[in-house]
């Protein structure tokens, strides 16, 4: 010691859990953000907490509807949402434009220039909808629904993430610093649960001798699987262990993969 031992190769050491957590952590994130923000978008830049605001403190008024255009491409509970443009007076006799949402079973054959029951905000005219409609195309439920997912998804990625790079700092020192010896081999696993790069893991459990005749046994995990078929069980390999805590040891050598 010290050994010549990159942090490329110590992360080679948890490469499933360092991968896993990154590719979760931006997943979660790129979804967690995307999805609600495509959502956003789709409603025509409105929040669903609208229709809320809206059941709480709308008022009624009669609209004349300027357009209508049916979403193809969108379902919601089996039914394609309708866009409908409209104008009406408020209560302080302006004129106002705004828009919403009707459901198939809501839309019933309504045209330009028809008169349709709306609601709005009296303090924001322009926030309104159908009556029975939405004000956003996107329901709450679903807004809620995606975040339910996504957020567990961000917070196990960043808990794999923190945990790979809290091995790898431990890690680092025992290979460079630590007392090598001789280990025998008692019985591989192959994780077939866990598959990167199209390889599975081998789990090695060995058993060796400090300086002071103590055994100790150790189980430890390698991403080499060409090593690890090259290994039987009785065969010998080298092994890092801390001479303080001989239960922290780890396989030698240590390949970058």
């Amino acid at each position: 010691p010290p050994r010549l031992v990159s942090l490329k190769a110590a992360r080679a050491r948890v490469y499933g859990a360092y991968v896993c957590g990154y590719v979760l952590t931006l997943l979660g994130a790129g979804l967690s953000l995307g999805l609600p923000l495509m959502f956003f978008l789709m409603s025509g830049m409105r929040s669903p907490l609208l229709d809320g605001r809206l059941d709480r403190s709308a008022k009624a008024a009669e609209a004349t509807i300027e357009s209508i255009r049916c979403m193809e491409y969108t379902h919601i509970n089996s039914q394609r949402p309708w866009k409908l443009v409209y104008h009406w007076i408020d209560s302080g006799g302006e004129p106002v434009e705004g828009f919403g949402y009707l459901l198939d079973h809501n839309q019933a054959g309504l045209q330009p220039g028809d008169v349709l029951p709306i609601e709005y905000l009296p303090e924001t005219p322009r926030i309104s909808r159908p009556a029975g409609g939405m004000a956003s195309v996107i329901p709450a439920w679903l807004y809620l629904m995606t975040l339910g997912i996504m957020i567990p998804e961000l917070i196990a990625g960043i808990f794999c993430a923190i945990t790979a790079r809290r091995q790898i700092a431990a890690t680092l020192p025992l290979l460079r610093y630590g007392t090598a010896t001789q280990a025998e081999i008692l019985n591989q696993h192959v994780c077939w649960w866990i598959r990167i790069n199209g390889r599975h893991p081998v789990d090695i459990e060995y058993v060796f001798t400090d300086p002071q005749g103590r055994s100790f046994a150790g189980r430890d995990r390698t991403y080499d699987t060409t090593w690890a078929r090259s290994r039987e069980v009785g065969d010998s390999i080298a092994v890092i262990f801390d001479p303080d805590f001989p239960d922290d040891n780890v396989i030698w050598p240590v390949t970058a993969k």
